[in-house]
């Protein structure tokens, strides 16, 4: 098993995209013939790799295939028959992301740098037209019932419905906001980083249930029970009139043991996070793990564990509803399950077939043509596959002669290590996961990285460790069973991780002069101080020992708060039970200024 193992995680995930700007300039002439003229450079640095978020790709309805390319601020047009590639370039800072075709040839395409959508024709070659504001944090766009509009879905919170050239209606739904989905004609908005499937006009949200899971080990053979809650939803799309299937993880909320050992740990295989003993099972031995969820309106209907798949980025079925497939960026493969799999019950069980797997660096798209071959993108080679059922696989080249995009740094953060999961498993987009883990019998809730990590140093909550180093001694080697970068990867992994950007807040909210006057009469503003709101130090506010002051920074795009993860709300934040007056005293505050000292912290 472990020889399969490492086969699989030695495929290298290559990825670099552009930063964002912006500014737009007038569309310029329209497609460029890959091969006929150099393209531009692509830019290079930590600032210009993006983290995998997955949709690269969409199959057209003439059976050929539109690619997005962050990493290059691109987009392609494959012609499949003739392997003709096509590139339209847009401005430095878009980062195109999933796209949507409208009408035969005409597509949208969500530019999630710039908060934009873009109209792309593809007649005369590949051209540009209308490009327009959606949101701040545009995450996803879906075909509405409508003819030639589209829903767009907005970490900032927004549902907004727009057509080929403006907004039509935008509507606040809940934080966090990923995919969109139509059941039975009406909306569905799924959540990211808490999964759930929101009915966007009323009716009751489905999540996926909590499991307890059993696991052996040859370490210890004693059957163990876990428990797993639900995190991460990358993608959710609509299987059918009235079902919705959910991909998604699920992390472990019984306590993990940090010591080191190889009979210590999660799963008994020499690593805290689990020694993946049993990765083509889905069991308990590792603290995270990949599941697809079928949701209908009536409810929940079953869970399917998805061995191999470590950053499940993408998925798609297949026109004759035999297959299905998964981007597992992780490990770099393109994934191809049956649909007839078998039950798993909830203690876990082995699939008797591992599924086919198709090797390519950071896989971040998948599709099926009409005649049921997988067609999928892999960022690392900048290449689009397409493998039918008869075995033949060919390679199209979207820059040919061009080395791909690469960035060690970004690469380091998405690939899978021998625990089964990756640093961006629990730390998605780079961001957190939204996840309470229990370490040695204490709850502790996952940190964003977002915003200018270096500034926060020394890391982790009660600021352990001092430097990259040490902390990825920690976290690769001790608890995900990896080796220790050499001094120049850890120097590219600060730097990409430094310029994650801190996130958007939610809708249009500006701090306001009461809401600062009411944080500054708590007292919040003794530790919140300066540009990032942070003096960057330990401090006892009585919840059990010094934890260092986060940046408030985004703070509405990541609960739930405190290190324990015991607030829900941001009000709740002040309950007694989550904080008390020695973190920041609230009780000085009428019920109205509480409430603008709330929306200040929301608009952050």
């Amino acid at each position: 098993m472990r020889r399969v193992l490492s086969v699989v995680l030695a495929v290298v995930s290559l990825s670099s995209c552009s930063d964002v700007s912006s500014r737009w300039e007038s569309p310029g002439a329209g497609a460029v013939v890959v091969g006929s003229t150099p393209p531009p450079p692509l830019a290079g640095g930590a600032s210009t790799a993006q983290p995998v978020m997955g949709g690269s790709l969409l199959v057209t309805s003439g059976d050929d295939v539109l690619v997005t390319s962050p990493s290059r601020d691109a987009v392609y047009f494959v012609t499949m028959q003739s392997e003709r590639v096509e590139r339209l370039q847009l401005p430095r800072g878009s980062v195109p992301t999933r796209a949507v075709e409208l009408a035969p040839g005409v597509f949208l395409v969500l530019l999630r740098g710039a908060g934009k959508a873009a109209l792309v024709r593809h007649d005369f070659g590949l051209r540009l037209g209308e490009v327009f504001d959606v949101c701040g944090d545009p995450r996803s766009l879906t075909l509405a019932p409508a003819a030639n509009t589209a829903a767009v879905a907005c970490g900032t919170g927004e549902l907004v419905t727009v057509n080929a050239s403006q907004v039509l209606s935008l509507d606040f739904v809940a934080p966090d906001l990923r995919d969109v989905v139509f059941l039975d004609g009406e909306p569905w908005v799924s959540t990211f980083r808490s999964p759930s499937l929101i009915p966007v006009r009323g009716g009751t949200t489905l999540r996926p249930a909590g499991v307890t899971m059993v696991t052996r080990s040859p370490a210890n053979p004693i059957p163990t029970e876990r428990s797993f809650s639900p995190t991460v939803a990358w993608r959710t799309v609509a299987a059918g009139p009235a079902t919705a299937v959910m991909l998604h993880q699920r992390a472990a909320t019984s306590s993990v043991a940090l010591s080191s050992g190889a009979d210590a740990g999660f799963g008994g295989g020499g690593a805290a996070y689990g020694g993946g003993e049993n990765l083509p099972c889905v069991t308990a031995d590792s603290v995270v793990h990949t599941v697809l969820t079928r949701l209908t309106p009536g409810g929940v209907l079953e869970d399917r564990g998805l061995p191999f798949a470590v950053l499940p980025v993408d998925l798609a079925f297949s026109p004759d509803g035999t297959t299905f497939a998964v981007a597992s960026a992780g490990t770099g493969t393109a994934l191809e399950f049956p649909t007839a799999g078998p039950p798993q019950p909830p203690g876990g069980s082995c699939l008797p077939d591992i599924p086919a797997m198709l090797p390519a660096p950071q896989v971040t798209g998948v599709g099926y043509l009409s005649t049921n071959a997988l067609v999928f993108h892999s960022m690392g080679t900048e290449s689009v596959f397409e493998h039918s059922r008869s075995g033949f696989t060919r390679r199209i080249a979207l820059e040919p002669g061009l080395m791909p995009p690469f960035h060690t740094g970004q690469h380091l953060f998405h690939q899978a290590q021998p625990a089964g999961l990756a640093c961006a498993s629990c730390h998605p987009e780079a961001g957190d996961d939204g996840h309470t883990f229990v370490f040695d019998g204490q709850p502790v809730r996952t940190q964003s990285l977002v915003g200018g990590l270096l500034a926060t140093a020394p890391f982790h909550w009660r600021g352990e460790h001092h430097d990259m180093t040490a902390l990825l001694g920690d976290t690769m080697v001790r608890r995900m069973g990896a080796q220790l970068p050499g001094p120049v990867d850890i120097e590219l992994l600060d730097a990409w991780l430094d310029a994650r950007p801190a996130p958007v807040a939610m809708g249009s909210r500006t701090p306001t002069a009461q809401g600062r006057a009411a944080f500054e009469k708590a007292g919040c503003d003794a530790c919140h101080a300066g540009e990032r709101l942070t003096t960057n130090s330990s401090v006892d506010v009585g919840t059990g020992g010094a934890f260092q002051v986060p940046s408030l920074t985004g703070l509405s795009r990541r609960g739930p708060w405190m290190h324990t993860g015991c607030a829900q709300t941001l009000r709740q934040r002040f309950d007694v039970v989550c904080g008390g007056s020695n973190h920041g005293d609230v009780t000085a505050l009428s019920p109205g200024e509480l409430d603008d000292l709330v929306a200040y912290l929301e608009a952050l």
